[in-house]
């Protein structure tokens, strides 16, 4: 900054600054009518020149093609005009002074300010008011990075803590779109905490694609967990593939969900539970050996067999759709495993104070005619302390006691939560493979208890919810199939 004066300017020749970190001045009404009274009480603060509006650049270029000057080039080049005065202190005060009519303002003219100087001056005008939205002081932050400074002196130039100035710039990757939508959200109620959790997802676009589809606070803190567990299970799955192909197992080509023609089972690995997801004593001659990876889920190891040849066309036909119809059962029924699994990591994130239940007496009496609709399974305390400590029956002592405690302070709903996922585990099935048929009664309890849990942050997967509704279109697979059969 070389130096400055004061002067009244007109207002009408003082512009807004495009790099404002305040984008929205907000309603200035009642400023106007105050200026209207009083007068301009604060002065502004200003530069010499402006970048020029949209409007001007038109009209600019209009000229330009009527008479192509080197002045006229050097505007359309620079976008920047010597003539009125940028404002960097003050832009709700000009934003009213005009909106109140008022002729002329009293200004501060600084000049020889760089870019990062101009900047660093609204930023810290701007948070010293707290006039700034996170998202406007991530965007900030950033830019004043981009222009050269580093996180420690944008901490020595703004007050904020390094860690905090980290915190915004992760923000400042998110897409503004969809953050401002969840912002204006009232029902969201979208927090600053919520924005840190999303940091525990590594990758950017997978951060806005759980934030887009989030419907709440609490189902956006199950979506990250979620994320996390997955990415967990993804990275144990591809470990355990590459010891496998160490070993000289082939990876299947082809899908080997459950039954597979001229294959019998060997071994399967679920990767549901870290702990226990280990490769299981192979032969040293592997070379009739197959595996099939789903990520996330499981890996099927199978063995290749020999089958007797059909010799009869229609009963080959027939076996060949009761293949079909199996496979597809098959992955109904692993459909409905894998939503029993989503559902209880959600319970387990409620019990670990992950996602955060407080008790509702209308939901804890609708949880209790779900789970007596479904006929609850035994559980009692003892069961309630092995889902906070897999490890409950082995301990004794304080250890012990530790988990009972935690156990006796769960709310009432994370106590039902867990009976009801004891129930899905252990109790009916929503599709019966024996009849190829949704069993509806109980599919109806189901729904029932995701529609009250979605509050608390739960939302099963796409397919999960569809075999729930009976919408999933491997139902009329498996009766076109069925009716093929017959007519054989």
């Amino acid at each position: 900054m070389e130096n400055e004066e004061l002067t009244m300017l007109p207002v009408s020749a003082i512009y807004p600054h495009p790099d404002n970190p305040r984008k929205d001045v907000g309603d200035v009404t009642e400023l106007a009518d105050s200026i209207k009274k009083r007068g301009i009480l604060q002065n502004l603060t200003v530069m010499p020149g402006h970048w020029i509006t949209l409007e001007e650049m038109a009209a600019v270029v209009k000229a330009y093609t009527e008479d192509p000057t080197d002045e006229l080039k050097e505007l359309i080049e620079t976008k920047w005009s010597d003539e009125g005065y940028t404002t960097l202190i003050g832009h709700r005060r000009t934003a009213a002074a005009k909106l109140a009519g008022i002729s002329k303002a009293p200004c501060r003219i600084v000049y020889g300010l760089t870019k990062n100087e101009q900047i660093s001056m609204m930023l810290e005008e701007n948070m010293q008011r707290n006039d700034l939205t996170i998202y406007e002081q991530a965007e900030s932050f950033q830019l004043m990075l981009d222009l050269g400074e580093t996180v420690e002196t944008l901490s020595d130039k703004t007050g904020f803590s390094k860690s905090t100035i980290y915190h915004r710039l992760n923000i400042a990757k998110l897409d503004q779109g969809v953050l401002k939508e969840k912002e204006d959200d009232e029902a969201f109620q979208l927090t600053l905490k919520d924005m840190y959790e999303l940091e525990r997802v590594e990758d950017v676009d997978e951060r806005n694609k759980i934030l887009s589809q989030a419907s709440s606070s609490e189902n956006l803190k199950y979506r990250i967990e979620q994320n996390i567990r997955d990415k967990q299970r993804e990275k144990k799955g591809e470990e355990l593939v590459a010891l496998l192909k160490e070993k000289g197992v082939q990876q299947s080509e082809i899908d080997m969900i459950g039954y597979t023609p001229g294959y019998e089972n060997v071994d399967s690995i679920s990767l549901w539970d870290l702990e226990d997801a280990v490769l299981p004593e192979l032969p040293e001659d592997t070379s009739d050996l197959v595996f099939y990876h789903c990520p996330g889920s499981y890996i099927a190891i199978k063995r290749k067999i020999e089958e007797p040849e059909e010799d009869d066309s229609s009963n080959k036909k027939s076996s060949e759709l009761a293949s079909r119809i199996r496979d597809s059962t098959s992955r109904l029924n692993s459909i409905e495993k894998t939503f029993d699994e989503h559902f209880g990591e959600f319970v387990d994130m409620t019990v670990h104070g992950k996602i955060p239940v407080k008790d509702d007496l209308q939901v804890i009496n609708s949880l209790i005619v779900i789970g007596m609709q479904m006929g609850f399974s035994s559980f009692s305390f003892r069961s309630l302390c092995n889902c906070i400590d897999e490890h409950y029956q082995d301990y004794d002592g304080e250890d012990k006691k530790k988990v009972e405690r935690m156990a006796q302070n769960l709310p009432v709903t994370v106590y039902i939560l867990c009976a009801l996922h004891n129930n899905l585990t252990y109790g009916r099935s929503i599709y019966n493979s024996w009849n190829n048929e949704l069993n509806t009664e109980y599919a109806m309890l189901v729904y029932k208890l995701v529609m009250e849990t979605k509050h608390m942050g739960f939302v099963p997967d796409d397919d999960e919810f569809k075999l729930i509704k009976g919408t999933h279109p491997l139902f009329d697979e498996i009766k076109e199939l069925e009716e093929q059969r017959k007519a054989l």
